[in-house]
């Protein structure tokens, strides 16, 4: 578990800052509170939940049959910022049409 160092305000491990090499817990429990904890998710971009993509996916389909272009897996990808792969992704995993 990563914490926030109540003596230097980095996040550091839990038991001996890495910068000031302080326990980071301990001005919490002097204060008698729970100490800042980091929720580290995993590596790159956070993943969206589906009401997000869909919601996303539909805006960008409706844009471009709105301007009279052919809503292709290219198209969508460029209109919502990411690769066609992530497109085919979204499609086989939330079941878009």
């Amino acid at each position: 578990m990563r914490v926030i160092c109540g003596w230097c305000g980095r996040e550091t491990v839990q038991y001996s800052c890495d910068y000031c090499s302080r326990d980071p817990e301990l001005p919490y429990v002097q204060r008698a509170v729970e100490p800042v904890t980091v929720t580290v998710e995993g590596p790159g971009r956070p993943e969206l939940d589906e009401k997000t993509v869909r919601k996303r996916y539909d805006a960008a389909k409706t844009a471009i049959a709105h301007e009279g272009g052919i809503p292709t897996t290219e198209a969508i990808a460029e209109r919502m910022d990411v690769t066609p792969r992530t497109v085919r992704a979204y499609r086989k995993r939330y079941g878009f049409r």
